[in-house]
């Protein structure tokens, strides 16, 4: 069967994108395809690491739903905005996540259903991370090691105190912003600038990329984070509908009925393929 492909990185929100849907902090890869049969599709995941913060935070329970964005202004200027990864995420009292990533439409694909989304819990009490395929019911686990992250129980500090610093051709500002409120949440602002100099990316004049970040303390999450660069355009994530509270506890757990496969070996992949209603 031909098939055509459109690959969707998992992604971080807490992260700083590098580019567009994918950050350093990623571990997890979705490979989608969808043929000319309506309703097929396969998606393939390759876990490269586990996608976890390095500090876990307990004692701050929430649920909320992460978005992110591309704005361009091309040179006529038209203004773009593509939408990008897009998640659910839980965590309660004892620092467990649950991420629900959504796979996005190819652009171009005709055909396109809605594939099963497979959930990730990262479990730092028990010690693993698992992979949950809904199609086979089959949770793929991994062992979360002691090294790759810590616990706290508070937020680390949001306020970045105003700084300049010189490098080799750059200078890198922070311009505190003080607080305000996004979603009836209090955050705190930070303004990163960065300005690159003559001919140090083949630029001929100074280059300005800026990224602004608003974080909170309470929950010790980032609301919203901007990066604007002129060569690549804003790109925008940001949580939405926060509900402070206990998630349901099954949430965090291997369903019933599930087979648990261990993968002892990074990387390892894994597939989810079957049908449904077509959507164009």
């Amino acid at each position: 069967m031909k098939r055509s492909a459109s690959v969707a990185c998992a992604w971080l929100v807490l992260a700083v994108p590098v580019c567009f849907g994918q950050s350093p902090m990623d571990g997890v890869a979705a490979s989608v395809f969808a043929g000319p049969e309506p309703g097929k599709y396969e998606i393939s995941f390759t876990v490269s690491a586990p996608s976890i913060p390095r500090t876990i935070l307990t004692g701050r329970p929430y649920s909320g739903e992460e978005a992110s964005r591309q704005t361009r202004t091309l040179a006529d200027g038209t203004r773009t905005v593509q939408p990008g990864p897009s998640a659910v995420k839980y965590r309660d009292s004892s620092g467990r996540i649950r991420t629900e990533r959504r796979a996005l439409r190819p652009m171009g694909m005709i055909n396109w259903i809605d594939p099963p989304i497979v959930p990730e819990i990262v479990d730092p009490v028990a010690g693993f991370v698992y992979y949950l395929d809904p199609v086979n019911r089959v949770a793929h686990r991994t062992v979360l090691t002691p090294e790759s992250f810590r616990i706290v129980d508070a937020p680390p500090d949001a306020n970045y105190p105003a700084s300049v610093r010189r490098e080799k051709d750059l200078v890198r500002t922070v311009e505190p912003l003080g607080t305000d409120v996004i979603g009836g949440i209090e955050v705190q602002g930070s303004r990163i600038t960065t300005t690159y100099a003559v001919d140090s990316l083949g630029d001929d004049s100074p280059l300005k990329a800026i990224l602004e970040i608003w974080t909170s303390p309470e929950l010790g999450l980032t609301i919203l984070s901007k990066n604007s660069d002129p060569r690549t355009g804003e790109f925008t994530n940001e949580v939405l509908n926060i509900r402070r509270g206990e998630p349901d506890p099954s949430l965090f757990r291997v369903p019933q009925g599930y087979k648990i496969v261990d993968e002892p070996i990074l990387p390892f992949t894994f597939t989810v393929s079957g049908s449904g209603a077509a959507k164009r």
